[in-house]
């Protein structure tokens, strides 16, 4: 192999490893946080649909709502596609991949992520009443 060749193979590593380090420090927690929100808005969404169909809200924790919303309910009911992104092994998931907290008091139901560093009670968590920060 030609010096120039290997000169050239190594800038080329070099650019796409300092590319790589950019969009992960960079771009990706924005991405997250953003998608993040998305998902929430369409758990709620859903948790809004079924209501409006049942006259009341799912009850259950984290997996048993999921499961509502997949359809095992009485109308047998597709709330989410099981193939979506929200949804990950029968739990309703960010975009960390950690579980989503729905709690539903007064008139609306409020779903929560933990946020980036996946502790719930801090500053970092996202919900749709602070998602249009993200």
């Amino acid at each position: 192999m030609q010096r120039g060749c290997v000169i050239f193979i190594i800038a080329a590593s070099l650019a796409i490893l300092v590319a790589s380090v950019i969009l992960r420090f960079f771009f990706m927690p924005a991405y997250q946080e953003k998608g993040t929100a998305s998902i929430i808005g369409i758990i709620e969404l859903a948790i809004d649909e079924y209501k409006n169909d049942f006259g009341v809200y799912p009850e259950g924790k984290n997996e048993t709502m999921a499961k509502i919303l997949l359809g095992t309910n009485t109308r047998n009911k597709k709330y989410i596609p099981q193939d979506s992104i929200v949804i990950r092994d029968n739990k309703m998931i960010d975009l960390w991949q950690r579980p989503l907290q729905v709690k539903i008091s007064g008139t609306r139901p409020t779903v929560v992520s933990s946020g980036e560093n996946g502790l719930f009670g801090d500053s970092d968590d996202l919900t749709a009443a602070n998602w249009e920060n993200y």
